[in-house]
């Protein structure tokens, strides 16, 4: 699973910048790896994180991207969730 920094880069980059989203369209663990994302961890995500697809458009990235950065969102994704015990 990518980190929550690593998923707010991709997002970023594939908003942004045309050359990463040629370099993702044409080999998506490569891109990755560009970024920073190590071996092991590109090894865990499922095949079809890798699968050949047409991307969306820089807006709905963007739209994604200022959506996961919302307060509310960072908020949710903090919430501690409780453990439960029984003896």
């Amino acid at each position: 699973m990518l980190s929550n920094e690593q998923g707010l880069t991709l997002l970023k980059r594939l908003a942004e910048d045309d050359a990463f989203r040629s370099a993702y369209s044409a080999d998506p663990k490569a891109a990755l790896a560009s970024m920073g994302v190590d071996k092991a961890t590109l090894e865990t995500l499922d095949a079809k994180c890798f699968a050949e697809v047409e991307l969306a458009g820089k807006k709905e990235f963007a739209a994604l991207l200022a959506d996961a950065e919302s307060k509310q969102t960072t908020a949710a994704m903090a919430m501690d969730i409780p453990k439960v015990s029984f003896r």
